[in-house]
């Protein structure tokens, strides 16, 4: 791991949960939080137009909060603004997303006698879809070539 991501994570851990952003003396953050806000709206309306599924409240929040807090904010506090950020940001949203997807949708289908039947249709991914996605495609990810958070 690049060692001043390394102190930043640390230091970063290491503070009052407020006003975290403040306090890490990081630029403000009002475009990035309506950017990723934007992004993940978007990917959400592509998600109901090509599989009629939303995301959850609770993942979307998932995804802000692990977006803002773990890419976004160290990216601020390092002082670099990578240019193909957004790009990754929108792909690795959309490979998150879309994996999460189908997995859930592995999930709803159960094994019948010759057939498959289908339990309850949920049209919304969940929190838990979200993060199995994200194990899943961990290597995958774009946002892992900027190298913020090391190796593995």
């Amino acid at each position: 791991m690049d060692p001043q991501y390394r102190d930043i994570f640390q230091s970063l851990y290491k503070q009052e949960p407020e006003p975290r952003y403040w306090v890490a003396q990081a630029p403000p953050l009002v475009d990035d939080s309506s950017v990723l806000h934007r992004t993940i709206d978007n990917v959400d309306e592509e998600l109901f137009r090509s599989r009629r599924r939303r995301i959850r409240a609770d993942a979307k929040y998932l995804l802000y909060v692990n977006f803002m807090e773990m890419v976004f904010l160290p990216i601020r506090i390092r002082g670099r603004y990578p240019e193909e950020l957004m790009t990754s940001l929108r792909a690795d949203l959309e490979l998150v997303v879309n994996d999460a997807a189908r997995l859930q949708e592995g999930r709803e289908r159960r094994p019948g006698s010759g057939s498959e039947a289908l339990s309850p249709f949920e049209p919304e991914l969940s929190g838990h879809s979200v993060l199995e996605s994200v194990a899943l495609n961990w290597r995958n990810l774009k946002l892992s070539d900027l190298r913020i958070w090391g190796e593995d």
